[in-house]
């Protein structure tokens, strides 16, 4: 059965009401009902219907009060849909369908209730279950223990990001989830498993769940509103009449009459065979309502792998997919396995569990119909063949455009080796050479590399600020890795850490990983069952488990006498002029941390601690174990093994200084200084900015807590640099705090600026030293430093004597956010800046062969996403250039076999036209090097040459070769081949 009203599509609706927020829709909503009580109750016997409301309680009959509970809850969700408007108001869109979620009550009874989800707050049907549970509301017709509302530290949660954030803090510290809450596939998706109990398996049901969906009209046919089931739902009559009846009297009677069931799975469409006439009439699949090649694209990207072609039936070989395949599947599944990209034969709603996964992994996801036909491609598949993906979407809001092309083996092979990241592996230090702790103030910019390995990524920050003229903490004191290299003697664990990071039951599973590093409050009861039976007493695994987890033991192993003395005495030395109520926090500063190609930041765990710990105060000994045991944490150790890590090469050292009491702290933020790079080859920066983050009191900018609505106050200061004139500092507010009264700032204008200043200092100088340590041709002309500052009260820290230090802006940390260099070593060693390295997308080497000479030039395309942008995406960066003469060329004054050669450093200001490379030496290198100037163009074969003697301009055979490519960019340059 078809629809026989007139089509409606997006483009038909205003546009402000297809973006207007739901306090704007329900207005509109309550139109409707005024305009039809009367009609509805009167002509169709069905009850008023609702549209999207506040919570407000503005419905009626069945309706009514909808989206609330009793204390005024706004679960996000209406009890009807009142028209189109509204159901698109409601709905996920994309260029073919829109989707609208719902959830159906005491499905199996006549209290059967929908609740239909506001697309803009849900993504997947369990989030509106837990949301209500985990904010102390009860879910209407849940009376089971299983399904009671829990009392959780951090709600009540306005958003379900906010949820998310809550459980992953929770997992963090070791704490179970409440209710059967887990994460899969790598914490993407937060489950339960006891929702879809409840929807699919338990009987009677409990719960049904489904999806409204409308296809829009096309030429050939109008709009289809179809009535879409889980794929795994095996679709008995008697459940799909259900959902028949109860969601028909909650839509309007143009949708309603019109609603048939689309089938998803060969299961589904087999029960469909069977149902009763009437019902059979309703039932469409999607060949029904798409046409053959229609392509969407959901998620773009580039990507490659092997073909896995999984036809309806053929399920259970989902089970089999690896991370290195393309995934092309008949039907939309719910669960997406490992792939490198999706692509499905059917098209997906919005609201799709795999699109809404794919997205969040970054993987590209598109549908083409009728893909699982694709002769070409089956054959690629029956031989598990490699292909090439690109998914784009069009610059226009289109379908999109997808293209799968077959490739080599060695091009894959290739393609694998660009996408694994090199192993980042520290040299080995001999411990006995130095010492245990080392007084940070005493160091200079020139010490930090050098000792980087020693005192960690955070101390080497510090002496950037210590050596600096800026406020920073309280005399702050490094930790060496000595002591933490000697405790995993202590605690027995350096042999077992070899062992176990090689065995591959932890290496091949994430929940391995996470019992073995974090015990068992790490995982639930269950899996610590599951976890022992698989391991037996002896094994090295079970062995660390029943012990604590790495992290446990760690922990809970004394620090070897001697050395707590040595470490003791240091600290009472460096600090013993606090008050003994002054605590100390002792900062995590690993030396694997702001490593090239590694930043790290955020994965490890500082601790507070005493000299002398009063009742429920750690001791110095506690939290300098804790914060060495966050090192092997689970999310640290995941981190590492993504980025190909050696984590036996890297260890904790501690950064030590006064802690920050909430009680002294004025204001808190980060802030990020970035030096821009120059818009043209061969100038200074084009300018500076200085983007700052900054909340009143304590409320943390860095680790807001789970729920929190405080918003910081944001704020930018830029300096333009136009023709190496420096222009004077703007300010620019973007966001007030929302914890300040209106049109207070957290910082003022002066601050602001002397910030500025001080950052700038610190910048300007850890670029200098970056250079000092490269040759000329690599120097960095671009740096971005990430810093964090807390405004304390006066009487920081607490002094045993009394005397009070006034009150000021302190920095308490600088490290590096630029990307590392992931280039070959032999790409490496070309005359190239390291920004410009770091950023490269693609290199080349330019060739013209002309009848008298041979010029080549080597370039540099950088990526434009990477920020700050180099300004080399068109027109390239030019690292050097040659010119060999082939003959006498008396014009140039060279003779046959003469070669000269140029860098960019000789180079003057190069305003080329986009893409052509031409090049000026500075007048007063031109005499050395014997070139005045060279101009390539690969495009148009023309090749020009200038000498202090003379000029040649010619046409010439020209080619480009490329050195390197960048993942993306070597796959678009074979599918645009």
């Amino acid at each position: 059965m078809m629809p026989s009203f007139s089509p409606w599509t997006p483009e038909a609706a205003p546009e402000a009401l297809r973006s207007a927020p739901r306090s704007a829709i329900l207005v509109s909503q309550l139109l409707v009902l005024a305009c039809s009580v009367v009609a509805a109750l009167g002509c169709t016997g069905r009850p008023p219907v609702v549209g999207e409301g506040e919570g407000e309680g503005e419905g009626e009959g069945e309706g009514e009060g909808e989206g609330e509970g009793e204390g005024g809850f706004d679960d996000h969700t209406v009890g009807a849909v009142a028209d189109v408007d509204a159901f698109m108001a409601l709905s996920k869109a994309t260029s073919s369908s829109a989707a609208l979620k719902f959830v159906v009550t005491d499905f199996d009874s006549d209290a059967a209730d929908v609740h239909f989800y506001d697309g803009a707050f849900y993504s997947l049907h369990d989030e509106w279950y837990w949301f209500r549970l985990l904010n102390g509301e009860a879910v209407p017709g849940l009376v089971a223990a299983a399904d009671a509302p829990v009392d959780v530290d951090g709600a009540p949660f306005d958003s379900i990001a906010d949820i998310y954030a809550w459980a992953d803090a929770e997992l963090a510290g070791g704490r179970e989830l409440p209710l059967d809450l887990r994460f899969l596939s790598n914490q993407e998706r937060l489950y339960s498993p006891r929702f879809y109990d409840l929807a699919l398996y338990n009987q009677p049901r409990v719960l049904g769940v489904a999806t409204l969906v409308r296809f829009f009209a096309t030429e050939d046919r109008p709009d289809v509103w179809a009535l879409e089931l889980e794929f795994s739902d095996p679709a008995d009559e008697d459940v799909v009449r259900a959902f028949f009846d109860v969601v028909e009297p909650r839509l309007p009677p143009n949708i309603a009459d019109e609603l048939v069931f689309i089938t998803r799975s060969l299961a589904q469409a087999e029960a469909a065979e069977s149902y009763a006439p009437d019902l059979r009439s309703r039932v469409i699949s999607f060949d029904d309502v798409v046409t053959p090649g229609q392509t969407e694209v959901y998620a773009p990207g580039t990507t490659a792998g092997r073909v896995l072609m999984v036809r309806r039936g053929e399920e259970a070989l989902l089970d089999t997919a690896r991370a290195s395949d393309v995934l092309v599947v008949e039907d939309v599944p719910d669960h997406l396995p490992p792939c490198a990209a999706l692509i499905t034969s059917r098209p997906q709603t919005a609201l799709a569990h795999v699109n809404l996964l794919a997205r969040n992994r970054g993987i590209p996801n598109a549908s083409r119909v009728g893909v699982v036909d694709d002769a070409n491609l089956n054959q690629l598949g029956r031989v598990r063949a490699p292909v090439m993906v690109r998914a784009r979407v069009d610059d226009g809001g289109g379908a999109g455009t997808l293209e799968i092309v077959a490739m080599t083996e060695d091009d894959f092979s290739t393609w694998r080796t660009l996408t694994t990241p090199s192993v980042i592996r520290l040299p080995p230090v001999n411990m006995a050479s130095i010492p245990s702790t080392i007084d940070l103030e005493t160091l200079s910019i020139a010490d930090a590399e050098t000792l980087r390995p020693v005192v960690g990524g955070k101390a080497a920050g510090f002496v950037s600020l210590t050596s600096s003229d800026v406020s920073t903490v309280d005399r702050p004191l490094a930790l060496t890795i000595k002591a933490y290299d000697e405790h995993l003697d202590t605690a027995n664990l350096r042999a077992r850490l070899t062992e176990i990071i090689n065995n591959r039951s932890f290496t091949g599973d994430a929940i391995v990983r996470r019992i073995v590093l974090g015990g068992d409050s790490a995982v639930s009861a269950a899996v610590a069952t599951s976890f022992r039976g698989a391991h037996p007493e002896g094994t090295v695994l079970r062995d660390v488990v029943d012990a604590g987890g790495v992290t446990g033991i760690v922990r809970s192993t004394p620090i070897a006498p001697a050395t707590l003395l040595t470490l003791t005495a240091a600290l009472q030395d460096h600090f013993g002029r606090y008050h003994p109520s002054q605590g100390l926090r002792f900062r995590s500063s690993s030396t694997i941390e702001d490593a090239d190609g590694f930043n790290g930041a955020g994965l490890y765990e500082s601790h507070t601690g005493r000299l002398q710990p009063g009742d429920g105060d750690d001791s110095a000994e506690d939290a300098i174990r804790a914060t060495w045991a966050s090192y092997w944490g689970f999310e640290a150790f995941e981190e590492r093994r993504l980025a190909n890590a050696d984590h036996e090469s890297g260890n904790m050292a501690i950064v030590v200084h006064a802690n920050f009491p909430d009680s002294l702290e004025v204001n808190n933020g980060v802030a990020l200084f970035t030096i821009l790079p120059p818009t043209l080859q061969g100038q200074g920066p084009s300018g500076y900015v200085f983007e700052v983050n900054q909340q009143a009191g304590a409320h943390s900018v860095t680790n807001p807590p789970p729920g929190s609505t405080h918003l910081p106050e944001i704020n930018r200061v830029v300096v333009d640099v136009i023709g190496g004139v420096e222009g004077a500092p703007r300010i620019e507010r973007d966001r007030p705090s929302t914890l300040v009264l209106s049109g207070a700032n957290v910082l003022s204008d002066d601050v602001l600026l002397a910030m500025f200043n001080d950052a700038r200092a610190v910048t300007e100088a850890w670029l200098a030293e970056e250079n000092a340590t490269v040759v000329a041709s690599k120097r960095r002309s671009t740096l971005t430093l990430d810093f964090e500052t807390r405004t304390v009260a006066a009487g920081w820290p607490r002094l045993a004597s009394g005397v009070q230090r006034p009150q000021r802006l302190v920095w308490k940390q600088a490290r590096t956010l630029e990307p590392g260099v992931t280039v070959p070593a032999d790409v490496d060693s070309l005359p190239v800046p390291r920004d410009v390295m770091a950023r490269a997308k693609r290199i080349e080497r330019y060739r013209c062969v002309s009848d008298d000479v041979t010029a080549f030039a080597t370039v540099v395309i950088t990526d434009d996403d990477k920020t700050p942008n180099m300004h080399y995406g068109e027109r390239p960066f030019v690292s050097f250039a040659v010119v060999e003469a082939r003959r006498d060329v008396p014009s140039l004054g060279m003779v046959t076999g003469n070669r000269r050669s140029v860098i960019h450093t000789a180079f003057v200001v190069d305003d080329a036209a986009v893409g052509v490379v031409d090049v000026s030496v500075a007048p007063e290198r031109q005499g050395a090097l014997g070139l005045a100037a060279v101009a390539i163009d690969v495009d148009e074969n023309t090749l020009a040459v200038e000498t202090p003697t003379g000029a040649l301009q010619t046409t010439a055979t020209c080619d480009a070769e490329d050195l390197y490519a960048a993942p993306a960019a070597f796959l678009e340059g074979l599918l645009d081949g």
